[in-house]
């Protein structure tokens, strides 16, 4: 739940950045591919208990793994950039 916000996030601050709802569906999967690789060694790396109750099957689980995490990650980070068009939407006054 957590991460999922971490790339709804990203999706939200890269749409802002001036990039639109593409560049924040990318920042999300951007996000999504960093944490489902680096981020697994920097848990390993601080002990994190999540990381201890998984141990890969094989090297083609690992990689379904991370295409299933960045995709989720394109996917919440679309949500954020749309948010973030509803967002800058400035009501029309005098209508």
């Amino acid at each position: 739940m957590g991460s999922c916000l971490i790339y709804a996030a990203a999706g939200f601050f890269g749409a802002r950045a001036g990039g639109g709802v593409r560049m924040g569906a990318l920042a999300g999967f951007a996000a999504g591919l960093v944490d489902a690789t680096a981020g697994w060694l920097v848990a390993a790396a601080i002990g994190g208990p999540a990381l201890s109750a998984y141990t890969p099957g094989s090297t083609g689980e690992t990689a379904i793994i991370v295409v299933f995490v960045a995709l989720l990650g394109g996917i919440m980070g679309t949500i954020g950039a749309l948010l973030a068009k509803l967002a800058g939407r400035r009501p029309v006054s005098g209508a």
